[in-house]
């Protein structure tokens, strides 16, 4: 019996089972034809006869080649890959895309960062102002079920992945010139992922100038998610109503008699009571009710009226 791979078979290999079983075969020949041949004097075709031992052992090649049917085959490849969908297929999460804020005061809760296998989710850190605050080091609770990579040297930004399916740790970062550091709480979450997640520290970092500096004390309360919900474009809560701004790239909400904008061109008018710079260059404003809005645009004024409730 010769052993040959299941994965080597080649003509010559099924040539070689052939000519092993049916070597010792009798010579007496049959009228069953084979394949059609070309006499060499003639050159008219004529049939090969064969032996019923050379047509059995044939087959018996056949059979030890090719075990299994193309049915069989097809049946075993749609059950293999229920197999593999069954046991490594999982649902798409719901991204998540927003902002949070660390005051860095006593008492402070973690930050969650929810994160989902096969997904690399991203916090980003920047300063009251908007500017990036470079990560200066960061420690990871559990580095056998997460893995955590800085996007550049000098960058403001880390990238969580999970190893497991399920559990949860904590992840302590240091900003440069930052003694307090900033603690994430990293949740394994298979329904929604951050696929990123801005933190807005509320502190001026070194990436800022003098004039970001002086106008710190301007900035709104630490405490103020609603201006936080504002600056990332989500959800004010409960009783917050949209509305248009035409004409211009920004948004607007109203929420208990008060009028919120997000936008990345700088609002001129009216005077707002608070405001608060993210990153690339957003900033959202809060100030009385008003229905009309100047802008200003690569040097113009351009004003948008809005339909206020």
């Amino acid at each position: 019996m010769i052993g040959i791979s299941p994965t080597g078979w080649s003509l010559l290999s099924i040539s070689m089972i052939f000519l092993s079983i049916s070597g010792s075969a009798n010579p007496q020949t049959h009228s069953l034809p084979l394949s059609e041949s070309e006499s060499i004097e003639t050159g008219i075709p004529h049939q090969t006869p064969v032996s019923d031992e050379r047509l059995e052992a044939f087959h018996q090649a056949l059979e030890t080649v090719f075990p299994m049917t193309p049915e069989m085959v097809r049946t075993y490849q749609d059950a293999l890959r229920d197999n593999q969908e069954a046991t490594f297929g999982r649902t798409y999460p719901q991204s998540i895309d927003d902002a949070a804020m660390a005051v860095l005061q006593p008492g402070e809760k973690p930050i969650e960062l929810n994160v989902s296998p096969g997904i690399a989710s991203v916090v980003g850190f920047h300063d009251a102002a908007g500017n990036p605050w470079p990560i200066q080091q960061y420690v990871l609770g559990d580095g056998q079920s997460f893995e955590v990579a800085k996007l550049g040297e000098k960058s403001s930004a880390l990238a969580v992945s999970p190893v497991a399916h399920v559990g949860w740790t904590n992840l302590v970062i240091v900003l440069d010139g930052e003694e307090t550091p900033i603690v994430l709480k990293v949740i394994i979450n298979i329904e929604k992922a951050h696929f990123r997640r801005h933190v807005q520290v509320m502190k001026i970092g070194p990436n800022s100038d003098h004039v970001a500096r002086s106008e710190h004390d301007k900035l709104p309360s630490a405490g103020d998610r609603q201006m936080l919900a504002a600056l990332s474009g989500s959800d004010l809560g409960e009783g917050a109503m949209s509305i248009a701004v035409p004409g211009i790239d920004a948004e607007a909400w109203v929420l208990n008699d008060q009028l919120y904008v997000r936008s990345r061109y700088p609002l001129l008018s009216p005077p707002w009571t608070d405001s608060l710079r993210g990153p690339n260059g957003v900033q959202a404003y809060r100030m009385a009710m008003r229905s009309s809005l100047l802008f200003s645009i690569d040097g113009r004024v351009v004003a948008a009226r809005l339909d206020l409730p």
